[in-house]
């Protein structure tokens, strides 16, 4: 009892020494903003989602840039960001209370940005200079109701790519955690992703909702594609909660012109709304779609079989085909950029404000861009995911006049291939009789030869014979 008590007090103080010195690295930085007041994008299909605003971040410290997750509090106020170099960001953003646009980084633009630690309290670009253990694409709240949660925030969860992984975060100044479920996560994503294809889409999904457990479940994809056309991807839900044996659901979701899957978010429905992004033809465009609960409750995967681009997959029994709620594309002083981040919070009217972050790869001809929109409530897109996503079926069941078809024509083909094959017989059979004849008639004619043979053989001794017994009888005359 004492050993566990002394050794629980020793990682306490391992954890506590490990959040000092991360502290101690914790830079304060100055964010500029500008704000954006415009923003084109197609919405025909969904009319209830509004841009309200956004802001074009920017910062001289060399930390600043290549966010790809982020997560968010209070109404989307205060915000959580990491970065594809292996750290935090940590700012809150001014918001007008009537228009709901963003106005400005708060605190006179002040921001912490510290570094991701390992599990031994090293900071990740100190392991190596290339990204390949510090590439972090994914941030989400391990449990995302609020209202239940003891401790508020709770612990983060981030994904990282090239060494596919999943971790769990105390708070940004802790060193790095895992447990059996997220070495499951993890170990999935090693499979199956390729190397610089790990999960960029990722998020929690309330209880009772996915397989009818109790605790909430993680969903996570590859970012790369599949199959032959590039437009299915595949990922899993992972039981995070539980005491039971851990769960895993294999999922299979189509996209089409070239997107793929960057972020996901849920609303407290367990609706699911995704980011989507795609670079084509000097054009980088986003859109948001959106997935209803229920199809994500079902194991998709049928016989197993090779993916494209070093993926390995399930040959999918079914594809889940999702909901577009918006598109936006660059161009024509259009605010969009490489779009990799998006969180959902809820407003004290019942709003939903939605918030995209993008990665703009440490380079001169990109921007950080941070763009929100808003939905009049809940039903609105709860009620679109319902009508409009839906699952396509690769194996599709036959109606039964459609069964009817197939068995006749199925029939009929077995009644050609017997018929065939019985004329094949009475065809072989002919042959044989006639080649058995012919043998017959070759040992007739071989036998009636020798015996002529023999006969005439005969007849010219009997001749010889007579004509003797002839000279014999002329002697005696």
């Amino acid at each position: 009892m004492m050993e566990r008590i002394h050794r629980r007090a020793a990682m306490a103080a391992m954890v506590c020494l490990c959040a000092v010195l991360a502290s101690a690295r914790a830079e304060t930085v100055i964010v500029e903003s500008e704000t954006i007041d415009r923003l084109d994008m197609a919405n025909a299909d969904f009319p209830h989602i509004r841009f309200t605003g956004g802001l074009v971040l920017h910062s001289d410290d060399k930390h600043f840039g290549g966010f790809s997750g982020l997560a968010t509090t209070n109404e989307g106020r205060d915000l959580i960001a990491v970065s594809d170099k292996g750290y935090w960001l940590t700012f809150s953003v001014e918001y007008n209370d009537t228009s709901q646009s963003p106005l400005r980084v708060a605190n006179g633009g002040e921001a912490e940005i510290e570094p991701l630690l390992d599990m031994d309290g090293i900071p990740l670009h100190d392991r190596d200079n290339k990204k390949s253990w510090s590439d972090a694409e994914s941030v989400v709240f391990e449990d995302y109701n609020e209202e239940e949660h003891e401790l508020w925030p709770p612990p983060l969860l981030v994904s990282f790519e090239r060494h596919h992984r999943i971790w769990r975060y105390a708070n940004t100044t802790a060193p790095a955690m895992t447990d059996a479920r997220l070495s499951i996560s993890s170990q999935l994503l090693n499979e199956s992703c390729a190397w610089n294809g790990g999960a960029e889409a990722m998020e929690t999904l309330p209880p009772s909702r996915v397989h009818g457990h109790a605790g909430s479940s993680l969903i996570f994809f590859c970012e790369d594609p599949i199959d032959g056309d590039k437009t299915v991807f595949q990922g899993w839900t992972v039981e995070v909660e539980s005491t039971r044996d851990y769960d895993t659901h294999h999922l299979f979701l189509q996209l089409e012109k070239g997107y793929k899957p960057t972020d996901f978010a849920t609303m407290d429905n367990g609706d699911l709304v995704i980011l989507e992004r795609r670079h084509e033809d000097g054009i980088t465009s986003f859109r948001l779609e959106i997935i209803h609960s229920s199809l994500l409750e079902k194991d998709l995967s049928g016989g197993s079989g090779g993916g494209e681009n070093g993926t390995t997959a399930s040959d999918p029994s079914s594809v889940i085909v999702p909901a577009i709620i918006m598109e936006s594309f660059s161009g024509n002083d259009n605010a969009v950029d490489n779009m990799e981040g998006v969180t959902i919070d809820y407003l004290d009217k019942g709003e939903i404000r939605i918030q995209v972050i993008s990665d703009d790869n440490f380079s001169d001809q990109q921007k950080t861009i941070l763009l929100t929109f808003e939905v009049p409530s809940e039903e609105y897109l709860a009620l679109y995911a319902l009508e409009k996503s839906h699952l396509v079926s690769l194996h599709p069941s036959l109606t039964a006049a459609e069964r009817w078809v197939v068995g006749f024509a199925v029939g009929m083909a077995a009644l050609v291939a017997l018929g065939a094959a019985v004329g094949t017989v009475i065809i072989i059979r002919a042959r044989l009789r006639e080649r058995r004849g012919n043998q017959t008639y070759s040992s007739i004619n071989e036998l009636t030869r020798n015996e002529f043979q023999v006969s005439l053989s005969f007849s010219r001794g009997q001749r010889s014979n007579g004509n003797e017994l002839d000279e014999v009888t002329e002697l005696s005359d």
